[in-house]
């Protein structure tokens, strides 16, 4: 590692960041959390935290506590429907909200297209400051990658592109119209062979890239987990005894079309009345789907269900720590590429997995990881099958515990030793190249 006098600094541009809530900030934090022991330091261009993000998360801003981060405004939907919240009064004012909001999706390329002039112009105020040895753009938004092809041409700093989702047909990524879909994909080839390096968060995005034409390095760095968060939770020995007298199975992340825990409801809801009062769902986190509720309204699930809103990630990870088993659902409809990033954190908590997943990467990494218990999306049979046999398990006190050496590669630690090395080579060839 590098001492303080040798750091090297690089210019960190993402929207999401804390105190912004939900799974998409946490990579940059760890990053800005870890990378200055390898021997970078970041300086964080993001969004001025508003009013009308799904959720916010203050725990996590202990993570970039000794980070110098510029907040911008922005003119993208959520940000001025966050205005006109705190102006609004009555069911009327926040309908016309959530109506602006929902503007984004006509907005090209993406909703926060309005906040790019806003980072630009903070940029280039920093860069007549002080000097970048590498500028890293994170996204989505994907638009912001666009203001790093700008900033590149304009300042010659190597550029890295981060992406922690697919962008063309993305799982996340809105494509309401034709154009939209041959923007993203002209887009996406742009960066690809223009970017000076392209870091994954899967290893099929990385192919991907590569096959794009990828002009610079193009490397996989997998989102993942942080030991600090999850000290607790390794300490646990291999084998522990059943404890209270419901086994608790835990979903914790976004509830969206992507992650819909709906199967498991479907799958208690078949087993005999003795059966699901000795069990106990817990699920946590943010309805995006606007249909939960409704989901876990059946009469045979009253008394099973316990439905919370958004936790801050303390709480979250003590939630996955202390449950008898999580419950990971994947939709069939994601590409083979796609890796959910409460995946890494489920390992981390060392508890067994129920995972409704169909095949591609996430199931592979599941697979190799062990202490997990996989049916395919839409096989109740086999999924009914291994709730059964879990809940057996629990019954005799033989819940198995994942061991520390199946997933430690996946330590945010490792992840910041591996974009270390990343921007360590992009500046280095731009060195050579002038």
């Amino acid at each position: 590692m590098r001492n303080q006098a040798e750091s090297r600094t690089v210019l960190l541009i993402t929207y999401y960041f804390p105190p912004l809530g939900m799974g998409g900030t946490q990579r940059v934090a760890k990053l800005c959390k870890y990378l200055p022991g390898f021997g970078w330091r970041p300086i964080v261009v993001t969004v001025r935290a508003g009013e009308a993000y799904y959720r916010t998360d203050e725990t996590l801003l202990g993570d970039v506590s000794s980070v110098t981060v510029l907040r911008t405004g922005s003119l993208d939907p959520l940000t001025v429907a966050g205005y006109f919240r705190r102006r609004a009064s009555g069911d009327h004012g926040l309908a016309g909200v959530s109506r602006l909001a929902k503007l984004g999706y006509l907005l090209l390329p993406d909703s926060k297209v309005g906040w790019i002039p806003f980072a630009a112009k903070e940029v280039l105020r920093l860069l007549r400051r002080r000097r970048a040895d590498v500028l890293l753009v994170s996204s989505p938004p994907h638009s912001a990658q666009f203001l790093g092809l700008w900033l590149w041409k304009r300042t010659s700093i190597p550029w890295v592109a981060d992406f922690r989702d697919r962008w063309y047909r993305g799982e996340f990524q809105p494509e309401p119209t034709l154009l939209h879909r041959a923007l993203d994909r002209l887009g996406e080839r742009i960066v690809a062979r223009t970017a000076d390096g392209i870091v994954c968060v899967t290893d099929g995005l990385r192919r991907h890239f590569e096959q794009l034409g990828a002009r610079g390095l193009v490397t996989c760095i997998y989102n993942g987990y942080d030991p600090a968060d999850f000290a607790e939770a390794q300490k646990r020995k291999l084998v522990r005894p059943a404890g209270g007298d419901r086994m608790c199975i835990a979903f914790v992340g976004a509830i969206t079309q992507v992650a819909w825990p709906g199967e498991l409801l479907e799958a208690v809801r078949q087993l005999e009345p003795g059966e699901r009062s000795r069990i106990r769902l817990l699920f946590i986190g943010a309805d995006l789907t606007g249909k939960w509720q409704r989901a876990i309204a059946a009469p045979e699930l009253e008394g099973v269900v316990e439905s919370r809103d958004y936790l801050p990630h303390p709480e979250a990870v003590k939630a996955m720590a202390t449950a008898d088993a999580l419950f990971l659902p994947v939709s069939e409809k994601v590409s083979m590429a796609y890796v959910p990033g409460k995946l890494f954190e489920y390992l981390a908590s060392t508890r067994p997995i129920l995972a409704s997943v169909p095949d591609g990467e996430a199931r592979a990494i599941l697979e190799r990881a062990g202490c997990v218990w996989i049916s395919s999306p839409g096989d109740r049979r086999a999924l009914l099958a291994n709730l059964r046999g879990l809940v057996h398990l629990w019954e005799i006190g033989a819940l198995p515990v994942r061991e520390e050496r199946r997933f430690v590669a996946f330590s945010r630690t490792e992840q910041a030793r591996a974009m270390a090395a990343v921007l360590e080579e992009v500046a280095q060839r731009a060195r050579r190249n002038r």
